[in-house]
């Protein structure tokens, strides 16, 4: 698996959420890189007690909501959760509990010129899943492209190269 390529003005934005059981939380990560892999931003944050689902959701608005601050007219969700997909395109039943959540983000879609979302597996999702890691705090907070952890710059920098990534 190797990250997709995309048309020129585009922006491609990874997002991920998960549970770190060591720090008893749940985290995101989101991503913009532009169409030759250049990062335009990097946001992590955090929150205790709600669902992955909320989290996988909630790194989707804080990637759309930084998007939109950047004026970035053309944009690609990218998450590894099928479901949250499927959420936001509206091809599966939201739970009352991230009704909110999916109503912000398909506010949030209209405000593009054109806005997509995509599946994309774990392996090709790994800077976001990295970004969700640096996390040990409830707190949102963006990073700055001069000064990215290394072990992040290598992965953008295998991404834009267009590394495959074997299928686990």
């Amino acid at each position: 698996m190797s990250a997709r390529l995309l048309p020129l003005g585009w922006v491609a934005i990874n997002c991920d959420g998960s549970v770190k059981q060591d720090r008893g939380g749940r985290v995101m990560g989101a991503i913009g890189r532009d169409q030759l892999g250049n990062p335009l931003f990097a946001i992590a944050g955090g929150a205790s007690e709600v669902s992955i689902v909320h989290m996988e959701l909630q790194a989707t608005k804080i990637g759309l909501l930084k998007a939109n601050s950047s004026n970035l007219s053309r944009v690609q969700v990218r998450s590894d959760s099928m479901l949250a997909i499927k959420m936001i395109v509206g091809t599966f039943a939201l739970s009352w509990e991230v009704r909110w959540l999916i109503e912000d983000i398909r506010i949030l879609r209209d405000s593009f010129v054109s806005c997509s979302f995509a599946h994309q597996v774990r392996e090709a999702n790994s800077c976001a899943d990295y970004l969700a890691g640096l996390v040990d705090t409830y707190v949102e907070f963006s990073f700055s492209m001069d000064s990215l952890p290394s072990a992040l710059s290598v992965m953008i920098q295998n991404d834009a190269r267009g590394k495959k990534y074997p299928r686990l």
